[in-house]
């Protein structure tokens, strides 16, 4: 855990970030680019499992040559195509575009694949992640099967009672902690949270520090090593029901884009607020409590029907744009009022 001040730097490589490995101080300082954060971190990986996804090519050692990638994947679900199936491009911020099916439980598959993996790295909820260029998350829980295009994000927790040579190496080779450690640290975060601040522009802005700008790849070990905010389950909760604002926008032709956009901008001043909160409040321009405020009255998001849903969407978000609305006012003048520190933030993707 970190509990001081982490100050961000570009062009650092990986090796370098821990400043200081017994308090686990971070440190990304330069003259060119200083953004101070105070408050107590762990990182992505702290609270998260993350590998890639499967390798679908037939195994050197056992098929070589027997078959290809896309023998594997049909269109349509049938009784040997029968796990769906995506890849990177399939997915954008908060969903996913197209499944397809994967050939399972045959002579092939998943015997004679390159890199079969494991079946609980799908098969539990999780967060899916682009491969290259900025992070474009979205949540599965519909045990969806990707390949080596797609980083993945398990909670630890929900792996306790996996045991496998793939999680005990990497426990092993990259933390100081075990994994039981692991396992607590993961009891009080939400893995919506976890995607809203990985999505969000702080969230691709740390990744940037860590891989370096101009670098697009988006490394597993890139991703373990964002700090996250600790937060009130509570924070976590408003932050939860945007994005389940935006996960269901996002699948209803019905509700426009610009309302799940907007949600996303409310989400990033919210998330600038968990890594930035003296310099938020001190400039007027804290948002959370009037989230809170907001939201706190509302029913429960999950149980409505399509259209309950669809119209507390609408009615928040025409509250949220009305000229009189404080909320918006302070978004929109997070990159006036901050230059240095907002400005810096959310002027990236």
């Amino acid at each position: 855990m970190v509990d001081n001040q982490i100050i961000l730097d570009k062009y650092i490589s990986i090796p370098e970030l821990i400043e200081d490995k017994s308090t686990y101080v971070w440190n990304f300082s330069d003259d060119s680019d200083r953004v101070t954060i105070k408050s107590n971190y762990k990182t992505l990986g702290d609270y998260c499992f993350i590998s890639i996804g499967m390798v679908l090519n037939a195994d050197e050692k056992i098929a070589q040559g027997l078959f290809k990638k896309e023998e594997l994947i049909n269109e349509n679900q049938t009784a040997v195509f029968k796990k769906p199936y995506i890849e990177a491009k399939n997915i954008e911020r908060y969903k996913i575009n197209n499944i397809r099916f994967l050939e399972w439980d045959t002579y092939r598959v998943p015997s004679m694949i390159r890199r079969p993996t494991f079946p609980e790295l799908y098969e539990l909820p999780k967060i899916i992640i682009n491969k290259i260029g900025f992070i474009k998350g979205t949540f599965d829980d519909n045990n969806i099967y990707c390949d080596q295009t797609i980083r993945i994000a398990i909670l630890w927790k929900d792996l306790k009672f996996v045991q496998n040579k793939s999680i005990n190496n990497s426990v092993s080779k990259f933390y100081s902690v075990s994994r039981n450690a692991l396992e607590k640290n993961s009891e009080n975060v939400l893995l919506k949270y976890l995607l809203a601040i990985v999505n969000s522009k702080t969230g691709n802005y740390l990744l940037d520090k860590n891989r370096g700008f101009g670098n697009i790849d988006i490394n597993p070990e890139y991703l373990k090593n964002i700090p996250i905010p600790e937060t009130t389950l509570g924070s976590q909760l408003l932050l939860v029901r945007l994005v389940d604002f935006i996960l269901f926008q996002k699948t209803t032709p019905s509700v426009p884009a610009p309302l799940g956009q907007y949600f996303e901008q409310v989400i990033d001043g919210m998330v600038c607020e968990l890594y930035f909160e003296e310099e938020m409040k001190n400039k007027g321009l804290d948002i959370i409590g009037l989230v809170s405020h907001d939201l706190g009255g509302l029913p429960d998001f999950a149980p409505l029907s399509i259209e309950g849903k669809q119209a507390q969407i609408e009615t928040l978000y025409r509250k949220w744009t009305a000229p009189a609305s404080e909320l918006n006012n302070r978004l929109s003048l997070m990159t006036v009022r901050s230059r240095d520190v907002l400005g810096v933030i959310l002027s990236g993707k």
